[in-house]
């Protein structure tokens, strides 16, 4: 209320002026990332927090990555090549607080291993003697 003179008969207008403020709220996401050591990816990425508030907690987490076995067959024998992967880094940030306008990323990395094992074929053969007298 605005105190003032009043004088007879007259109106007076007193006009207000507003300000709007307006705070944005923008959240942040957290993904996490499975890749070789060259950089290839090994499985789809992961949502871990998606579009929460900052200082949201979070955590990330490895993956077993699924290897492979592979047989090939041959008169020699058979050759077969084991590929498996094995966890060599984790990110710093797998564990966290997800922070404002940001998408963080865990990224896991393996290294690949591949083993190739051979297996001889048996061949058996028969022989037949002949008695000498």
């Amino acid at each position: 209320m605005q105190n003032g003179n009043v004088d007879g008969g007259r109106t007076i207008t007193v006009p207000y002026v507003y300000r709007k403020v307006v705070t944005a709220q923008t959240n942040g996401s957290v993904i996490a990332t499975y890749k070789d050591t060259e950089g290839n990816e090994l499985a789809p990425q992961e949502n871990v927090k998606t579009d929460q508030p900052a200082g949201t907690n979070y955590q990330s987490l490895a993956k077993t990555i699924q290897g492979s076995e592979k047989m090939t067959s041959t008169p020699e024998g058979k050759t077969v090549i084991i590929t498996t992967y094995e966890l060599t880094k984790t990110p710093g940030n797998e564990i966290g607080t997800v922070r404002e306008g940001e998408v963080i990323g865990s990224t896991y990395v393996y290294r690949k291993n591949v083993e190739e094992r051979f297996c001889a074929r048996v061949m058996h053969l028969k022989l037949k003697f002949r008695r000498q007298l």
